[in-house]
C-alpha cells in the first residue's frame, strides 16, 4: 500500500479504525493510501501484534 508523508493534495476524506483499549497496545503499524483512485477515501491499515 503506497503512503507519503505529505498527505494527498486538494479534497479527500480519510477512513477511520476504532479498536478497544486492550487491543490498542497490539498496534505495531498504521498506514494510509493517499494514492488510491478507488473513490475520494483514503484507506487506513493497522497491523496488530499476535
Amino acid at each position: 500500500m503506497p503512503t507519503s508523508s505529505n498527505g494527498p493534495q486538494g479534497p479527500h476524506c480519510r477512513d477511520y479504525i476504532f479498536v478497544s483499549e486492550n487491543m490498542a497496545g497490539r498496534i505495531t503499524d498504521m498506514r494510509v493510501d493517499v494514492e488510491t483512485t478507488a473513490s475520494d477515501h483514503q484507506p487506513v491499515a493497522i497491523t496488530l501484534q499476535a
